[in-house]
């Protein structure tokens, strides 16, 4: 956006991400890249579901090795830490890293490779649980990990993944994966999508 009007941002919310008002005036009214960025990411509030901490220490508790592979830029580590879940999992890899996006399949091999230089693991010893049915179910079965479709509510639903295949059971809240986890006893691996939620 060229000014801050027509960028939506209101002047208590600059205010309140810490920028003053001279950074926001640059050329009268103008908004630079750099202070848009600053604004926009101060004003996104991530918080985890409610479950979320609760089903981690269970699987931690288990011995579940646990990962993040996600679509995501390299903040990821540190909104996790901010959230006191980066303490849960092993590895964080994230697609501005390797510079793959899901459902590239070169995403899911690399996130293999991570977790298989770890661990002596086969594709089908790994659990991957995902909230979007092609990005994430269809990908990761490909390369022949287990894969599991997160869906809370009809927002899992909407970016048109309304088909379900017979080999994949939806979960409904992570506490689901603590039974599936019992009853595998294997390492595995989750998707941050699945863990925490986004409120602007």
């Amino acid at each position: 956006a060229d000014s801050l009007n027509e960028s939506g941002v209101t002047e208590s919310g600059v205010t309140e991400s810490g920028v003053t008002e001279s950074d926001a005036t640059e050329n009268g009214t103008k908004l630079s890249y750099e202070l848009a960025y600053r604004v926009l990411d101060a004003s996104i509030v991530f918080a985890p579901f409610a479950e979320t901490h609760e089903v981690l220490s269970q699987l931690k508790s288990r011995g579940v090795m646990m990962s993040v592979a996600s679509n995501w830029d390299y903040s990821l580590p540190q909104v996790l830490a901010n959230l006191d879940l980066a303490r849960y999992f092993e590895f964080v890899l994230t697609s501005g890293q390797i510079g793959y996006e899901k459902p590239d399949a070169q995403f899911f091999e690399s996130a293999l490779d991570e977790i298989q230089n770890r661990h002596s693991m086969l594709p089908h010893e790994i659990i991957y649980v995902g909230d979007h049915y092609d990005k994430d179910v269809i990908a990761s079965q490909q390369l022949g990990m287990s894969a599991r479709w997160i869906v809370r509510d009809a927002r899992d639903i909407a970016s048109g993944d309304t088909h379900f295949a017979d080999d994949v059971k939806p979960l409904r809240s992570l506490r689901d994966l603590v039974q599936i986890v019992d009853d595998v006893a294997q390492h595995r691996v989750l998707d941050v999508s699945s863990i925490s939620g986004a409120n602007r």
